[in-house]
């Protein structure tokens, strides 16, 4: 995998952009990226690698949680998945994290959201930005009702054109 190390971030380069399609780079871990031995006291801070601000958050799971972002440099909104401070310690928890966005990234899939960045900061925080889609997710739509059965067919039918593209 090709690395790029400046003063503000470590960054990973995920994409490359060829003949219009989205291809994957990967081919190892760069040094110091699975690092844990990296700062473990970090301030309370909305900003991620220097760029990228936390508006809100939208959710939380086991590993970590995703908010609404501000591109600083493109001046444009995001998703921001960033891993949980007690994981980020861990090499696996980290390796499993980035694994996560080079998978993702190389799906190149209309039914799948594009990652736009990836990598661990200065702060040792590791995050994984996404293209920000509107609306509301599945889980809310269901619990209003307004999930109906041929609603459900063509999401099934959406997941299962993502899935015939890996077979």
């Amino acid at each position: 995998m090709q690395g790029r190390e400046d003063s503000t971030t470590t960054r990973v380069l995920l994409l490359q952009r060829r003949a219009g399609r989205r291809d994957t780079v990967v081919d190892a871990v760069p040094a110091g990226l699975l690092a844990t031995d990296g700062p473990r006291i970090r301030r309370p801070s909305n900003i991620v690698a220097r760029r990228y601000r936390l508006v809100r958050q939208l959710g939380t799971g086991s590993s970590g949680s995703v908010f609404e972002g501000f591109d600083g440099v493109t001046r444009t909104r995001c998703a921001i998945k960033v891993l949980h401070d007690r994981l980020s310690q861990s090499r696996e928890h980290v390796e499993r994290f980035l694994r996560e966005a080079w998978i993702v990234a190389s799906i190149g899939h209309a039914g799948v959201v594009p990652i736009l960045d990836a990598g661990r900061d200065a702060e040792g925080r590791c995050y994984i930005v996404f293209e920000l889609l509107a609306g509301e997710d599945l889980d809310a739509a269901m619990q209003r009702g307004a999930v109906g059965q041929s609603d459900a067919i063509d999401i099934a039918r959406l997941v299962l054109d993502v899935l015939d593209f890996f077979f």
